[in-house]
């Protein structure tokens, strides 16, 4: 039986504004599934979010979303218990595999809390997460979600995830960025990239990679996108059900061998060949789009950069604090070309312009446009793609049984109209591809396609 903790007086208003550089990814969720591990029990992760309440009364894990995602409401201490009972429920099937997890990924896109940043599904060794952008950036999940797991288990207190961070990291990283040099903030301006197909206030996902050994990349809006993408109509379905804009949610997750990191680092040889593991990988899903029967995506890609990199201190900034650009390298299946991409976006400072833009934009409020998704035509994908080279915390968990069997899923919502999602995670050695999609577009088995060329031949799918 579920004990609570006392829950000390918040320092937080009731009802607080949701920044608005978080605002910015509203409309974004992000589907984690992870297994098999040992798992502690739904009432041991109840009674560590009581504990996680005593600490930090007003983090926004706790809380609930309201006003078209603009507010965060904190629950009151009397409704704590049934709060958190919404928040922990059980996993809804078993998971033996890949097939199983992108099965349950697919239900929970169906099934989003309209009104919950959190919820945790327990199972008998498998656990899914549905968590809000809203919560944070994918410098957030591994932690958050691995320190929830461990100190469920151990009953501990989750210190880290009750962490608000510090403050003003946007105003810093603007002024070290622009401050002493007007010309390179107007050179940004003046070379806005090509806007892209994909609704950009969808285009994001949860979780930043890096440009080489170092850049921080998947997808979100340039600055010119950014500019575009303010507030949203409201986003609710039916009976609290979160609206994705899919008529059918798709997802597929699949994981490599033990062999083929190595050999892409291999391939990647040193910094005079201008190749990064992002770009190998990134060139190689967009080739394979093609190669699997689907229609040729544009020549480009969505791409987020960390923005903690511009912050004249050491951070760990929480919340959102990630910029999506939408690249047009010469060639999209070359690995050079992407990376020399990444590369002058993160010299010019264009990450810290288009936060700030995207940010201001959500002060004006503009109606969302149709997603176009009734059409004919099967459009040609937009992919938004992820590179995920360290998960430390999640790779230190209690895994059971041997890597091969190991299931690694994680799913953003995709743009409607056309967005593909494609996570790329590194664990254990092993890559984890994981797809997500409008399957009333695009169809399963060749989507199932790319990710089995992405996890067996990435290197024979580049120019």
């Amino acid at each position: 039986m579920t004990s609570p903790v006392t829950v000390r007086p918040a320092l937080a208003l009731p009802v607080r504004p949701i920044a608005l550089g978080d605002r910015v990814w509203r409309r974004t969720h992000i589907i984690g599934i992870i297994g098999p591990i040992d798992l502690p029990s739904p009432e041991q992760m109840r009674d560590v979010l009581f504990r996680l309440a005593a600490v930090a009364p007003g983090t926004r894990l706790l809380c609930t979303l309201e006003g078209n995602r603009s507010r965060w409401r904190r629950v009151p201490g009397p409704r704590l218990a049934e709060h958190i009972d919404r928040m922990v429920r059980t996993l809804p099937g078993p998971v033996s595999g890949a097939e199983d997890a992108s099965d349950l990924v697919e239900h929970t896109l169906r099934t989003l809390a309209e009104d919950l940043p959190l919820r945790i599904l327990l199972g008998r060794d498998h656990v899914l997460f549905e968590m809000s952008h809203l919560v944070g950036d994918g410098q957030q999940l591994d932690p958050i979600w691995a320190e929830l797991l461990a100190r469920a288990a151990d009953g501990g207190v989750p210190r880290w995830a009750g962490d608000s961070g510090p403050r003003l990291a946007l105003p810093r990283a603007i002024a070290a960025t622009f401050g002493r040099d007007a010309g390179r903030l107007a050179r940004v301006v003046r070379d806005p990239q090509r806007r892209a197909v994909a609704p950009p206030a969808r285009a994001g996902t949860a979780a930043p990679a890096r440009a080489g050994e170092r850049g921080s990349t998947t997808p979100g809006g340039d600055i010119t996108a950014a500019i575009d993408a303010g507030p949203t109509a409201t986003a609710a379905g039916a009976d609290g059900v979160f609206a994705t804009g899919l008529a059918d949610p798709g997802c597929v997750i699949r994981r490599s061998g033990p062999d083929l990191l190595r050999e892409v680092r291999a391939a990647r040889g040193d910094r005079s060949a201008g190749r990064s593991v992002a770009g190998i990988l990134f060139a190689a899903t967009w080739s394979a789009v093609e190669k699997a029967g689907l229609p040729t995506p544009p020549p480009g890609m969505w791409v987020l950069f960390d923005g903690r990199r511009y912050v004249p201190v050491p951070t760990r900034a929480k919340g959102n604090f990630v910029a999506g650009i939408f690249l047009e390298p010469e060639d999209p299946g070359d690995p050079a070309a992407i990376s020399a991409a990444m590369r002058e976006v993160i010299d010019s400072g264009r990450p810290v312009a288009t936060m700030a833009a995207a940010a201001a934009r959500q002060l004006v409020p503009v109606p969302r446009q149709p997603s176009g998704s009734a059409s004919a035509a099967a459009p040609a994908p937009t992919l938004a793609l992820n590179y995920l080279p360290r998960l430390s915390r999640i790779g230190e968990l209690p895994w059971q049984g041997e890597v091969s069997e190991r299931v690694l899923g994680l799913a953003p919502t995709p743009a409607e109209g056309g967005g593909m999602t494609v996570t790329l995670a590194e664990l254990a050695g092993c890559l984890h591809v994981s797809a997500t999609f409008d399957a009333a577009l695009f169809d399963r088995e060749a989507v199932r396609m790319m990710a089995d060329l992405l996890c067996t031949d990435p290197l024979g799918l580049l120019r």
